[in-house]
């Protein structure tokens, strides 16, 4: 951040020259509050996109089903699922 305000403050200073050099100042800050705020903008955004690669393949890692081998596990995971919440007090 400090060497893209100093690069583009050198390069107006060329391009605009001295006598321009005060007007110049009074509007470094609120480029400074832009660039930062599309800096950070820009490092969520690919940390959004690299957290969603991740957990995408960690759900599918996480899907499958267990295999069930004799008739009691499969009484027993049967009746698991069927528990329901009840909201509410009667």
């Amino acid at each position: 951040m400090a060497i893209w305000s100093g690069l583009s403050l050198a390069a107006l200073y060329l391009i605009m020259g001295s006598e321009q050099m005060p007007e110049i100042i009074n509007v470094f800050p609120t480029k400074m509050i832009i660039g930062s705020l599309l800096y950070s903008g820009i490092v969520q955004f690919f940390n959004a996109l690299l957290d969603s690669s991740k957990t995408t393949e960690t759900i599918y890692e996480e899907a499958d089903e267990p295999e069930i081998n004799d008739k009691a596990e499969a009484d027993e995971l049967e009746k698991l699922e069927r528990v329901v919440v009840k909201s509410g007090q009667n």
